[in-house]
């Protein structure tokens, strides 16, 4: 699993207690898995109004802010953690 942070200030970590506010939601790839000939890609969407509001009238979302993904743990031993695709902000 890993933890997706919106305008996650430079130097603190996302294990930090104070990541928490910046934290957007949580990717779970359980039965990800690519099977040959088959495409196991998914969408997720999250909702930012709340959270971009929230940061914005704090002073705390960032000019150009950056999507953070991070682990949510140490991998399992063996596995290749991998992210492809793309992370799509739509405002609307």
């Amino acid at each position: 699993m890993f933890n997706i942070y919106l305008s996650l200030p430079a130097g603190l970590k996302p294990t930090d207690a104070a990541a928490a506010q910046y934290r957007v939601g949580m990717l779970n790839f359980f039965d990800a898995i690519e099977m040959s000939g088959m495409s196991m890609g998914r969408d997720y969407i999250f909702d930012l109004t709340a959270l971009t509001r929230q940061l914005d009238s704090a002073n705390r979302l960032a000019a150009g802010a950056a999507i953070t993904i991070a682990p949510s743990g140490p991998p399992q031993p063996g596995s290749i953690p991998a992210i492809r695709g793309s992370v799509e902000v739509i405002g609307q």
